[in-house]
């Protein structure tokens, strides 16, 4: 997402430098599983709304995230300004 989000940046002549991650998975049982993963994004600015949806259509369009299985809940979740 993050490789994908700054190509985007480049594009559109916006920068993400100073985006940090934290990435938490969450376990299941019977049978024992990643059942969701949590990706929370980090920017160190408070872009402009049009700016913000570029950022998120890239999580959404992200094809890693496109690659794993339908039951696994992936929850991507964006702080701005932090």
């Amino acid at each position: 997402m993050a490789t994908i989000m700054g190509i985007s940046a480049q594009t559109h002549g916006f920068d993400i430098e100073g985006t940090r991650m934290e990435i938490t998975k969450v376990m299941a049982s019977e049978p024992r599983r990643i059942a969701e993963i949590r990706v929370e994004f980090f920017f160190p600015r408070d872009y402009d709304p049009e700016t913000r949806r570029i950022i998120e259509l890239c999580g959404k369009q992200c094809p890693v995230g496109h690659s794993l299985h339908p039951d696994l809940f992936q929850h991507v979740i964006y702080h701005y300004g932090e």
